[in-house]
């Protein structure tokens, strides 16, 4: 899988979870459970790579992604490519 692909996923995932939900805060933990055959550095390349594109903002502990917040940047862009 590229790191767009996953990226790609990582944001669907997201926001079909907070229209259905309602939440909008996810933990690196959440994420990784959904690709268990990714390492932890490609995922967090893949968050850091949404981070970029702004749809979401990224809280770092221990060297890595902890907490990823979605932003309406974040769903308004799945929202037109779906």
């Amino acid at each position: 899988m590229t790191m767009i692909n996953l990226s790609e996923k990582l944001l669907r995932h997201m926001v079909n979870i907070h229209k259905k939900q309602g939440a909008d805060i996810f933990t690196f933990e959440q994420l990784k459970a959904l690709h268990l055959n990714e390492t932890d550095d490609f995922i967090s390349k893949a968050i850091y790579n949404l981070k970029n594109d702004g749809f979401v903002t990224v809280f770092i502990a221990e060297g890595r992604p902890h907490r990823i917040v979605l932003l309406p940047n974040g769903i308004i862009n799945c929202e037109e490519n779906t």
